[in-house]
């Protein structure tokens, strides 16, 4: 089930993704950041950990990890925080 919210979140922002790319050109707009953003935007989610702040701690722990790109982390991070 939490699968499911997972892969529909990231296919709904590749749907939107295409359709902001289509309309502000290519190279406008970072689609790995946003896919990324909706495949991590759950992780130690609050309904699941009992901290508003866990999921966003976690995803930092990850992508650092992973020796991500300092500057979309942030962009990653971010939206993580602002999506309701």
């Amino acid at each position: 089930m939490y699968r499911n919210h997972i892969e529909r979140v990231w296919r709904l922002t590749r749907t939107l993704a295409a359709r902001e790319v289509d309309r502000v050109g290519p190279g406008q707009l970072d689609v790995e950041v946003a896919e990324l953003a909706a495949l991590l935007h759950d992780i130690a989610d609050w309904k699941y950990s009992g901290s508003e702040t866990a999921g966003v701690e976690r995803a930092r722990e990850w992508l650092t990890e992973q020796g991500y790109c300092a500057a979309k982390k942030q962009r990653v991070l971010y939206i993580i925080e602002n999506v309701s």
